[in-house]
């Protein structure tokens, strides 16, 4: 049988094992909170590889394009917008990019795209999809 000392050094023990475990999950949660999505990194590689053959250059399929800025902004041909600022449920292109009908479901006749990369633009549309070309100079 533990002697009371031996108790009270073991149950301190086991208080300092939960306040670091806690201070260790505290730390985890404070470095996963989103850092902001890069355009650049995250977004662009995405709509380059699954969405501008169909709505890049000539072709703008529904009036949208993301080949520039202004162009991925503006209105459609429907009169919605692809992208709301800060608004992703009411993006054309989350709506899309989600939609359970396969006629609307976007990319069309493609795969899906993947949970993350539609997580991707859902967070860059939430945090005001801010459009930021690289430059070497």
């Amino acid at each position: 049988m533990p002697s009371f000392s031996q108790l009270l050094c073991f149950l301190s023990y086991k208080r300092l094992g939960l306040l670091c475990f806690l201070a260790g999950l505290f730390l985890f949660s404070a470095c996963q909170q989103n850092e902001a999505i890069d355009f650049s990194t995250q977004v662009k590689p995405i709509l380059n590889n699954k969405c501008i053959s169909c709505h890049g250059g000539v072709k703008k399929q529904g009036g949208l394009s993301f080949l520039f800025e202004e162009e991925a902004f503006a209105q459609l041909e429907s009169g919605k917008y692809g992208i709301v600022k800060g608004k992703p449920q009411e993006s054309e292109m989350i709506i899309r990019l989600t939609a359970k009908d396969i006629e609307d479901r976007m990319p069309y006749e493609e795969p899906p795209l993947s949970k993350e990369e539609i997580d991707i633009l859902t967070q860059w549309i939430k945090e005001g999809a801010k459009w930021c070309e690289h430059s070497a100079y």
